[in-house]
């Protein structure tokens, strides 16, 4: 649908008032000519679904809010999961396990509800394995890459995680006000006594960091479920260093020169943590969509952790090179679907193609004086319910590509451009999106351009 409409210029209230021979103002700036202002939503777009890269889980100095544990057998994406790898560092202080005997070890790991996908009533076995590999001094580790580890699990727990009801399961008594008070939601797995032993008989991990980790270096953690559901584990530490949560706790016994005196230490989980993503689409709707812009034109498709992106190809814009470009807007509608198991992402972002074939975000994010959450507020990218011009509810995406659109259309090298739709936060959710394609039959992906004609 193509517009064109010319406007005056000047305030339509103020001709009334003080104009005795009713002239326009501003007429005599502009002469016989008007301003004609344009919008065209009519282009023709191609989209297809790629196959999604690895991506770092991990960065030095940097911990994630969620983590994400399970594996999801979904009909329409196919078959995606996720491990963890994680360390132990010290507490507070360093341990003194002089004359002392195990009682017992607990990983303690704190539920993260954004991490929750799939069915809800699906049973978890959470095993716990050493890593037997050096891997605690690297900076960067991406989602596809696995660590060797032992054979045999140090722990297990099977459990059907229920974030609201396990949060009333564990209290303490807060002796300050003596009264009892609810711990945050978490699982408690109870370790092989001979993984603590393992700690207390080796003197010199007491005494340093490097011995530690060449003791210990590092758990791997994986779920295997009896349906499809994932769940997200906060690895980040808050508040004081008795209240922190991701942790093994050691109960000891330690002779004492009045006897024996029960004891607790707590290791800490170390901030080198990363996820370790396995996703196969092999089977599925979406794996038959790979890389086919047929199948876009019914469906195009955007997924969480390291799954399949959306690719929109844009037409040759260069017919409205010399105009000025007002806005451009790309919007796409979200396919009715099974969104209540299967939630859809809460907020999507587009990013480019530069000359070297890799991926950037687009110049509406990131622009000179313009910080990342004021660049991402102004794209836009949140699933919104409106009702279409039949008054039918439908969620629609939006992504206000002004900038890009003005730059791709000026510069004279390109004729068409490509947007990749990928889910904001992408390492930290299993979430997926089902758009309907570029040429829907109701609802395809349109590209809206607003300009002026000069």
């Amino acid at each position: 649908m193509k517009k064109i409409f010319g406007i005056a210029l000047g305030a339509i209230a103020l001709i009334s008032i003080g104009c005795n021979d009713g002239s326009i103002i501003g007429n005599d700036l502009l002469g016989d000519e008007a301003i004609e202002l344009a919008f065209d939503d009519s282009f023709v777009l191609s989209a297809r679904t790629l196959r999604g890269d690895s991506l770092s889980t991990f960065r030095s100095g940097q911990t994630a809010n969620t983590y994400l544990l399970g594996q999801i057998d979904d009909p329409v994406f196919g078959k995606y999961g996720s491990d963890i790898y994680t360390g132990i560092s010290f507490g507070s202080s360093l341990p003194d396990f002089e004359d002392s005997t195990i009682d017992s070890v607990v990983l303690e790991l704190e539920y993260d509800s954004l991490g929750f996908y799939g069915d809800s009533d699906v049973s978890h076995t959470i095993e716990v394995f050493q890593v037997e590999e050096d891997w605690l001094d690297r900076d960067t580790i991406f989602s596809d890459e696995s660590l060797a580890t032992s054979m045999m699990p140090i722990g297990s727990k099977t459990l059907v995680p229920d974030f609201r009801a396990d949060s009333v399961r564990f209290k303490v008594r807060d002796t300050s006000v003596d009264s009892f008070i609810s711990l945050s939601p978490r699982i408690n797995i109870t370790l092989d006594n001979s993984f603590g032993q393992m700690l207390l008989d080796d003197e010199a991990a007491t005494m340093n960091d490097t011995s530690l980790t060449n003791l210990v270096k590092g758990l791997y953690i994986k779920s295997t479920t009896s349906g499809s559901s994932i769940i997200g584990l906060n690895f980040l530490k808050s508040g004081s260093i008795g209240s922190i949560i991701p942790k093994v706790a050691i109960y000891y016994t330690q002779d004492g020169s009045t006897g024996p005196v029960k004891r607790t230490y707590n290791y800490l989980l170390r901030n080198e943590v990363y996820s370790n993503f396995q996703v196969d689409n092999s089977g599925s709707t979406v794996g038959d969509a790979l890389n086919s812009e047929e199948k876009g034109e019914e469906f195009l498709y955007a997924q969480g952790m390291s799954g399949v992106n959306g690719e929109v190809i844009l037409p040759d814009l260069s017919a409205l090179r010399g105009n000025l470009i007002n806005s451009a807007q790309l919007v796409l509608t979200v396919a009715e679907d099974d969104n209540e198991s299967y939630p859809v992402n809460r907020r999507l972002l587009v990013s480019k193609y530069n000359d070297d074939g890799d991926r950037v975000l687009i110049e509406d994010i990131v622009k000179d004086g313009v910080n990342i959450t004021t660049g991402l507020a102004i794209l836009d990218g949140f699933p919104t319910r409106i009702l279409d011009e039949n008054g039918d509810s439908i969620t629609t995406v939006t992504f206000n590509i002004t900038d890009f659109t003005r730059n791709t259309i000026e510069d004279e090298l390109t004729t068409t451009s490509r947007l990749v739709i990928t889910p904001v936060g992408r390492s930290e959710t299993p979430r997926r999106t089902i758009f309907y394609g570029s040429k829907h039959p109701t609802y395809p992906i349109k590209l809206k351009i607003a300009y002026t004609i000069i």
